[in-house]
């Protein structure tokens, strides 16, 4: 195996570590009682980092299953990258049964008007789960308290309509196309598995979106109250503010999305720059694209922080 295979393992399981470890963006509250939130804390995740943690500790996985099972995913999307992640966990976990992974519901054949993420078996608690998951990012833009105020990267989506369009997939099960969609594929699995399910059938929804939170630098972090009070936050500056984090001895690395999730390996860093070359790649980027760009910086503590760089000029906002 190269070395660069080595690299992509590594950064994969790194990942994984991250997905079980890094809080929901959303209060406990934002769904109905019938749909759970998972958190850290939930006993779904709890019982995955359990068993998974000290895999992770000890790389206790193959290699070439995890480069093979990669190499059969190439995604340069984060979100999709993200999904892989979580079925790596449901194929490996001996409780979990995948049933099927991007389950389109379509109405009258045709117009597609939902996906299920993932619909999967708990051995344990004998379930059947709809899962939704989603990976974001989003910059408090806006001066109003709303999750309306929370901007993409990219300016061109916004955190409300993430969390509506979220809440509508979890009730995908009761839209009238959803119950011979479903019926179909949970008889066609357990009669493979030779079990026995009742119809009809009644599902547990859960709900997983992760990320992280930019603010805007050196002012107070206030945030809806729909959102997790515990949620992964940082911060973002404009260009002009950049050379308030001109310090000494301080190295930055300028990260494309796949690299969003887990801190880099010290393969990584190996690309950091000083200041100066930093700056001129910096603006050089944002000349080309006029978008914000994700930052890393160490100290010479190794102390690292996050954020976002804004061009001077920010396109318009998604209303």
């Amino acid at each position: 195996m190269s070395k660069e295979d080595d690299r992509q393992v590594i950064k994969f399981i790194q990942d994984l570590k991250w997905v079980l470890e890094s809080p929901s963006l959303l209060s406990p509250d934002f769904f109905p009682e019938d749909t759970i939130n998972l958190n850290v804390d939930s006993e779904f995740i709890i019982r995955l980092r359990n068993y998974f943690l000290p895999k992770i500790a000890s790389i206790d996985f193959s290699s070439n299953d995890v480069l093979g099972f990669l190499k059969q995913r190439p995604s340069n999307r984060l979100g999709k990258y993200y999904e892989f992640l979580l079925e790596f966990l449901f194929l490996n976990y001996p409780d979990i049964d995948l049933i099927y992974k991007g389950l389109p519901l379509r109405e009258d054949h045709s117009k597609t008007i939902g996906e299920f993420d993932f619909i999967l078996y708990d051995r344990q608690d004998r379930k059947i789960i709809h899962l939704e998951v989603a990976v974001k990012f989003y910059l408090k833009l806006k001066n109003e308290n709303l999750t309306s105020s929370y901007i993409g990267p990219s300016f061109n989506d916004r955190l409300d309509k993430k969390m509506d369009k979220l809440l509508k997939q979890t009730r995908l099960s009761e839209l009238p196309p959803a119950e011979s969609v479903l019926g179909k594929i949970i008889q066609d699995w357990s009669s493979k598995q030779e079990m026995e399910i009742q119809f009809p059938i009644s599902l547990q929804r859960l709900a997983l979106i992760q990320g992280r939170l930019f603010y805007p630098y050196k002012e107070n972090k206030i945030f809806p109250d729909s959102l997790n009070l515990h949620h992964s936050k940082s911060y973002f500056i404009t260009f002009d503010q950049l050379n308030t984090q001109k310090k000494f001895l301080r190295k930055f690395l300028i990260l494309p999305r796949l690299d969003w999730l887990a801190e880099p390996t010290s393969f990584k860093w190996q690309a950091a720059m000083y200041f100066n070359g930093f700056q001129k790649l910096l603006l050089q980027q944002m000349k080309k694209h006029n978008t914000s760009v994700y930052v890393l910086s160490k100290d010479f503590n190794s102390e690292i922080r996050s954020f976002f760089v804004l061009p001077d000029s920010i396109p318009h906002l998604p209303l």
